[in-house]
This record gives structure tokens, sequence and C-alpha cells, in this order.
């Protein structure tokens, strides 16, 4: 591997034989954006990508939980020239594309991540940062292109850019993007529930998942971890015919990695089951040798392949743009290799603590008689009663079908609803994001728990949207099925 600079920007290159393949990448994916802001770094690609030449070359962009990156694969000078205007559209978004992009890109419903992991992530980590690869609601429709030029002044940066590369510089490259920082880590918001949980709630298949290290011994373990869930689950009991996994980023040097078992869907509990009881033998005991290094070999036989290498090298680029110092193929096979079983047992045991696991169906209704021991089901859980906040109160319509102790008040500092015996209070810069629905405005906080004020059942009602909507102007949105309400 060669690690170089060009204009700036940190370039990383490796032979490898075929077309010469590059993948400019930014740290701008979707974790870095905010809950109102979801579909900017995907109608960031779309718009780049919508006026760049078309020709006998490969070219694509994606959005990860991360990156935002624009690939291509051609001749040398197919692939200057792509990077170069990629660059240019970069520096002079095509505007009068957003309404056009914006229509494929709520067609395309695309998520950068498993939609399952998308959803604990969530749970876990909120409206922020990591918890934002698992949210929908927001239109791209709603999203206006100063939010989109904020975003791109912000993170397609030269400070904030790698370039990988599977042959030489081409002649004549350049990569005149704007001046900028690298971004900071995104913080999560504080966390909702405590871990490990239960959930059980409407889902296509039992899924998990837990926090490892972002390594080698953490890449290890998720194989070691699917080999025994394919073995046990599918081989010898029959319960499920195939184990997915998917990754995405966590905070501290973490990645949360996300098991779905596509098994029986009427012994679901079996399923669960057996998969926490998996982790439970790796945590007590680890893998046994000729397991470990069955995997071992694995993983180095796909870090030899040539075919590999435009992939290893891209992990790499990202690693850089996380702060990590790029290295070679051969120093992450002596890595894996040196792996232990102790140190994977003792991962599992961590991880365990940070289990989500989630089951299709209703709550347990017999709590002396858990599904998985040790395991909390918080499916019935809600949030402890909140204090209303001071301030202007708006009392119930005599006219409706609510209940009677509705109430709501709004004052400076944020905003409270008293319905059937229970308060909910958000602080305005507490909000991410208001969905706009007729007379109801959903409030969303940043730790999740969104809650719904119906102005219709309340005297003065128009004075409280008119209230809401200019307190955080910025976080209104309108749903696209408001009109089905």
């Amino acid at each position: 591997m060669i690690r170089t600079s060009l204009d700036g920007v940190p370039v990383l290159i490796t032979e490898a034989p075929g077309l010469l393949r590059a993948s400019l990448v930014f740290r701008a994916g979707a974790s870095m954006a905010t809950f109102r802001d979801q579909q900017v770094p995907h109608l960031v690609e779309h718009l780049v990508l919508s006026e760049v030449t078309r020709g006998a070359h490969e070219i694509n962009g994606s959005v990860t939980g991360q990156t935002l990156r624009f690939d291509v694969a051609g001749t040398p000078s197919e692939v200057a020239r792509f990077l170069q205007e990629v660059c240019a559209r970069i520096r002079d978004l095509p505007a009068h594309r957003l309404e056009h992009e914006a229509r494929i890109v709520t067609i395309e419903a695309s998520s950068c991540v498993h939609p399952a992991l998308g959803s604990m992530a969530v749970t876990r980590y909120g409206m922020r940062g990591p918890g934002l690869v698992g949210v929908g609601g927001v239109p791209a429709s709603e999203t206006s292109f100063a939010r989109i030029e904020t975003f791109v002044r912000r993170f397609l940066v030269r400070g904030n850019a790698a370039l990988s590369l599977t042959g030489p510089l081409p002649e004549g490259l350049r990569l005149d993007l704007p001046e900028g920082p690298p971004a900071d880590d995104p913080r999560p918001a504080a966390p909702i529930w405590e871990l490990p949980m239960l959930l059980r709630e409407e889902s296509p298949a039992v899924c998990f998942s837990i926090e490892v290290p972002d390594d080698e011994s953490g890449l290890v373990l998720q194989e070691v971890l699917l080999a025994r869930l394919r073995e046990t689950l599918r081989h010898d009991r029959g319960l499920a015919y195939g184990v997915e996994c998917d990754l995405t980023w966590a905070p501290e040097g973490k990645v949360l990695v996300g098991i779905v078992v596509d098994g029986d869907a009427q012994r679901t509990d079996e399923i669960a089951q057996h998969s926490y009881r998996v982790l439970q033998d790796l945590a007590a005991t680890g893998p046994c040798a000729e397991e470990l290094e069955l995997v071992q070999e694995r993983i180095a036989r796909i870090l030899r392949e040539p075919a590999s290498a435009p992939d290893f090298l891209l992990d790499q680029a990202v690693g850089l743009l996380r702060g990590s110092e790029p290295r070679t193929a051969d120093e992450v096979e002596s890595a894996v290799r040196a792996v232990s079983a102790p140190q994977l047992q003792e991962m599992t045991d961590r991880g365990l603590r940070t289990l989500v696991m989630v089951v299709p169906g209703d709550p347990e209704e017999d709590p002396d008689h858990p599904l998985l021991p040790g395991i909390p089901d918080r499916s019935c859980e809600v949030f402890d009663d909140e204090e209303e906040v001071s301030g202007r109160t708006f009392s119930r319509r005599l006219l409706t079908g609510a209940p009677w102790d509705l109430r709501v008040r709004a004052g400076e500092q944020g905003i409270s609803v008293r319905v059937a015996g229970a308060v909910r209070a958000v602080a305005w810069d507490d909000l991410v994001g208001i969905a706009a629905r007729g007379d109801a405005r959903d409030l969303i906080p940043e730790h999740g728990g969104e809650f719904t004020i119906w102005t219709g059942d309340l005297r003065h009602g128009r004075a409280l949207r008119e209230l809401i909507d200019s307190r955080r102007p910025d976080l209104l949105f309108t749903p696209e099925d408001v009109d089905e309400e």
C-alpha cells in the first residue's frame, strides 16, 4: 500500500488487476446529519451524480452510517474526469435538480443498514448520531436547498475526505474541494433504556444486537458468532434457514453488530432462546481452538484474495477518516491470527451487557418465567411521569372525546401534556423534529419518545399550534402520509 496526498486529501493506493477503481469518500453519512436533515446525505449523492458525464465507465454513489462516497471504475482518464466533475459539482450543486432528485430518493426508499439493525440503533442511541441510521419520517421533498448547502459546506471538504485507488494516480488529476476541517464524532442522545433488554414487538424475525470493539477482535467475534448461530439454528435445531449480519458505527471505538434470523415464524421463542444460549456459551467458555482457527483462516483467505483489494482499501480510507492509521492486508491478517479464545470470551461477556433482543409477539405475561433469564422484558415499560412545565395553560374543550384531564402547558423552556393521568414533557432545545399533521403536532425528542398534541381538542388550539411552530420553526415538516390522516 502506498500512502500519499493530493491537494490536501489523503490518498491510499494499492495495485489490483482490472479497471482502475477509485472511491472518493467523506465522513458525511447518515449519523453526521440531524433528524430533520436525515435525507440530506442521500440527496447530496443524487445531486452530485445527476450532472456528471455518463460513459462506458462504472459510476456509483452510496451513503452509510458514517460515509458518503462516490465510486468509479474505468480507464485512468475516465476516473480522473469523474473525480474532477464530482469535486466541481460539490462546489456548485445543481439546485434546479432538487425537486426531481427528491422524487427519486422517495421512490428508492433505501436504508443504509438492515431495517432491524436501524430500529435497534434508534432504541439504543435515540435520534442523534449513530441512532440516525434507523430513522425515517421526514420526506425528501421537505428538504430545502439551503439545508443541503449547509451540510455540504461543513462535511464535503478536503479535511474530511480520503481517496482510495487500485492503481497510480491518473495524470493531471486534481481534487478541487472546498477547504474545511475533519468532522467530529456525532454524539448520541442520552441512553433511553437500561441494557440488556428484551423487546416483544411487531417484527418479521428474531433479531438482536451487541456492541463489540471496532478492530480485528470484533471482526473475529462476528464471524465466530455467525458460524455458531448457523450451526445451532439451522443444522442442529432446524429452526432457521439463514442468519444475516449487518454492522453500523457505534460510539467509543465500537461497532454495533446486528443479527437477523430468517427462521420458523411459529417458533420464534425457541429461536430467541437458542440464540441467547449461543451468546452465553461463548461468554462462558469462548470458542474452541478448531472453531477459532477456521474463522481466522477464512478471514485470511479473503484478505489475500485480489478481488478483495478495493473493498479492503476503502475500509482503510474510512478508518483514516476516523483517526486510525491505515494498515496493509498482511498487518491485518497478523492481528486477526493474534486474537485469542479468552479475548473473545471476555468480549462476548461485555457484549451481553449491551444486548437488545427483539422477538415477534406480545409482551411476556409471566414475569416469574422469563423467556431469557436475566434479560428483562421492557416491552410494556413507559416513560416515567415528567413534571409539567411552567407557562400558559391550554385546557380541554368541553365538546370533545379527549380524556377529561387533558391539559397542555407551554413556557419559555419547554412544553408538557397531561392526559389520562400521565405527563410527558420536553424542553424546546431537546426536540429534533416537529411533524405537522393538520391540527396535530408530533413532538420528537432526541431520546426518541415521540408524543402527539392534538390541538383541536384544546381551547385556543390555534394559538397553541402557532406557539409550537414559532418556537422551533427549523424543525417543522409535513409527513408524507398527512393526507391519509
